[in-house]
């Protein structure tokens, strides 16, 4: 490729030599001519190099970058965005896919948009498959999280789905008061100025290292824009990120979280207009507490009682002053019957829905 790409799609892999090869098709069979894949390898011990060097001599606009040694997700994730030329770039795990209109589509809406373009945020929604690339769950927009949101109207004729617009500013307060992302990883586009501005993942964590990107994002963002269309694939199977999460039971989680209450910068919190107090008991009602009633409904009676201890650890005031977390200690007392009601609740709840 003789010239700088427009899109830069940013691979970091780690043994996916069965899936990277799809997912590199994916982004590159677009009818678009200036994007480039870029891979960074994390010392894979499968044949995953070989595949990637297969497809260069296929393809000329991939660059592979070998780490010497497993430097861990987070820093492999800078590793790949550090490789990116392209004025607007993309972090795409090596077993997603990316559907033949995905970039044809954002390219639409950042050319409408012009120079407002600079400071947005572009996602769309992604289906979730298997590991077999078959279709398994078709998630829809977060209500809540999107509560602020309108339809654009010119752009959702111009792509010919529903685009929603929302202030980064709103979209970052929801975010931190239900602490939800509402950006999916794998669909999440923006300008690699707005990456610079903000050191890129300049914060580690221990597994969940997007979130705490988003937030820095959404930050310098003036505005994101959701095609409400499923535009990306997100793969499910038992080795990847969200399945590792939960198979750990979730403490590697809970400690970015708890982390995330006052490491945040100031300016995110700033742009959200929330205090670092308020963040503090958000932790404690949507990841503790409502999360604790979640595990309880489900049976998992061990779960809900480390969460309530990790509460006591990391904020014993919040919670003696939480009424949900209340309600999750005295269910717990109760034993079997405690998790019955939980249970019941839930459904309730949902059947409500």
């Amino acid at each position: 490729m003789s010239s700088a790409p427009f899109f830069s799609i940013c691979v970091p892999n780690y043994n996916y030599g069965g899936y990277i090869a799809e997912t590199i098709e994916s982004a590159l069979n677009q009818p678009l001519q200036d994007i480039e894949v870029v891979v960074a390898d994390n010392a894979s011990t499968d044949n995953s190099v070989e595949v990637v060097q297969s497809l260069i001599a296929k393809y000329d606009n991939i660059k592979l970058k070998v780490n010497r040694c497993n430097v861990g997700f987070y820093e492999n994730l800078k590793r790949s965005a550090s490789m990116a030329s392209g004025e607007w770039m993309t972090m795409l795990s090596s077993d997603d896919l990316a559907t033949p209109d995905a970039y044809p589509t954002y390219k639409k809406i950042i050319d409408e948009l012009g120079e407002i373009a600079k400071r947005v945020v572009l996602c769309s929604n992604a289906n979730k498959i298997d590991a077999k690339s078959k279709i398994i769950e078709s998630p829809k927009m977060n209500v809540k999280l999107w509560k602020d949101a309108q339809i654009n109207q010119a752009l959702s004729y111009k792509v010919g789905a529903d685009v929603w617009e929302i202030d980064a500013a709103l979209l970052l307060k929801n975010n931190l008061e239900i602490l939800r992302n509402p950006l999916h990883f794998a669909t999440t586009t923006y300008p690699k100025t707005l990456h610079e501005e903000i050191e890129g993942y300049s914060w580690g964590g221990l597994i969940n290292p997007d979130r705490q990107f988003v937030y820095n994002l959404l930050s310098v963002a003036d505005k994101v824009f959701y095609i409400d269309k499923p535009l990306f694939q997100y793969r499910w199977h038992d080795c990847n990120q969200t399945a590792q999460q939960e198979h750990s039971g979730a403490l590697k989680f809970w400690i970015d979280e708890y982390v995330s209450t006052f490491n945040l910068p100031n300016r995110v919190l700033e742009k959200a207009g929330l205090t670092r107090e308020q963040l503090a008991c958000c932790f404690i009602e949507q990841d503790i507490a409502l999360r604790g009633l979640l595990a309880l409904a489900n049976g998992q009676r061990l779960q809900a009682r480390r969460l309530v201890n990790f509460g006591k650890a990391a904020y014993p005031v919040l919670i003696r002053n939480n009424e949900k977390m209340f309600l999750l200690r005295v269910l717990l007392m109760l034993g079997p019957i405690g998790t019955f009601i939980a249970k019941q609740a839930a459904n309730l709840r949902l059947g409500s829905q």
